[in-house]
């Protein structure tokens, strides 16, 4: 087989979602490295290379026109990303973001990596919280990936249960969907001192529910005296109103190394969230030594297994109880959780199932 895999319009300065980039990039890295198809190509930015660890055999062009702006986006998705890929003439397109274009047919078979279905979410229980165009703009999008595509590779069974179901709602023919996953990679062995200091990892978009986490924190806060600082990385809402307590910091978005940095030398990370197509911030704290807090999901529980200290969003008794327990985590406790769920999410299986469902849906 032979593949054009795109990663074009993604850039770690203008990324809504860190976790989907890194994701993109290590499945793509994996792929070329087990040497799964004759022939492999890369549409990329010149912001990626860096980032990447690829064979010499595989072929990189650069398309910096597709993050220059948002129009250079829209023309990209619609138009240039079918045009690259069949210049390279190979039989498949991986399209990394997930969304196919609704004006023009693909240039061969179209493979997409489904992260999730949120902007139908948005749809449902946020139809104010993104600009209209914008959300018709993704709806549209979404609507030609399970239109056009051949193959819908998830990053977890619930992701791959959403997409058949808004399938059978927009009375689409749903292609192929198979649940992969996502891998982690062990972090390099460095020994980091654990500091008095708790992680909230916040967004300004409502389904992270930045509301809850500047609640319940505060609430926390209040009732617990907590003396270390609180680091809340990320961007709130521009009407959120942030406490000023003399522990809590703000970092709207902090470089690769410093932030896993972080991770590991805070007692917590703390995660809140009301839809997650996989939820990656847990599990990346357990890896790292520190036990996570985060909301209890379908996605979340499918994929941590139970690990860490899960809470329920409608009771703060629950967060509350949920943080006690993770300031009291053994570390015996989360080295076995990291064990078990970097056996579980390998990057080397995940690519395996990628190339078994690509074969699966050719035959098909």
């Amino acid at each position: 087989m032979t593949l054009t895999y795109s990663i074009a319009d993604m850039n770690f300065r203008q990324t809504k979602s860190i976790g989907n980039l890194n994701a993109s990039l290590q499945l793509l890295e994996t792929l070329a490295n087990k040497k799964y198809f004759s022939r492999l190509s890369v549409l990329s930015n010149s912001t990626i290379p860096e980032r990447l660890t690829l064979p010499p055999d595989v072929n990189v062009t650069l398309h910096d026109s597709a993050i220059k702006n948002r129009l250079g986006r829209i023309i990209w998705d619609q138009w240039k990303a079918y045009s690259a890929a069949r210049r390279t003439g190979n039989e498949w397109l991986f399209l990394s973001k997930g969304f196919a274009s609704f004006l023009k047919s693909p240039p061969g078979k179209l493979i997409a990596y489904g992260m999730d279905a949120v902007h139908y979410h948005y749809k449902e229980h946020y139809p104010n919280a993104v600009p209209f165009l914008e959300q018709r703009y993704f709806e549209a999008c979404f609507r030609a990936t399970l239109k056009y595509s051949r193959l819908v590779v998830t990053i977890s069974e619930f992701t791959k249960q959403e997409h058949e179901r808004y399938a059978r709602i927009l009375g689409i023919k749903c292609p192929v969907v198979e649940a992969v996953g996502i891998g982690f990679r062990p972090p390099p062995r460095e020994i980091v001192e654990k500091e008095n200091r708790v992680l909230a990892i916040t967004s300004r978009w409502p389904h992270k529910r930045p509301d809850l986490a500047l609640k319940f924190l505060e609430e926390w806060q209040k009732k617990t005296a907590f003396t270390g600082q609180i680091d809340w990385v990320g961007s709130l809402p521009a009407r959120s109103v942030f406490p000023q307590f003399p522990n809590w910091k703000r970092h709207s978005r902090l470089p690769e190394k410093e932030f896993r940095r972080l991770v590991a030398s805070v007692k917590a990370l703390v995660y809140f969230s009301g839809y997650e197509g996989f939820g990656m911030p847990p599990i990346e704290a357990i890896v790292a030594g520190t036990c996570p807090v985060y909301s209890d999901l379908p996605a979340t529980r499918e994929v941590t297994g139970g690990a860490g200290c899960p809470f329920d969003n409608q009771s703060f008794e629950s967060f509350s109880a949920a943080m006690n327990a993770a300031f009291k985590m053994p570390a015996a406790q989360l080295e076995q959780w990291a064990a078990q769920l970097l056996a579980r999410h390998d990057w080397n299986v995940v690519a395996e199932k990628t190339v078994a469902a690509l074969k699966k849906a050719d035959a098909r």
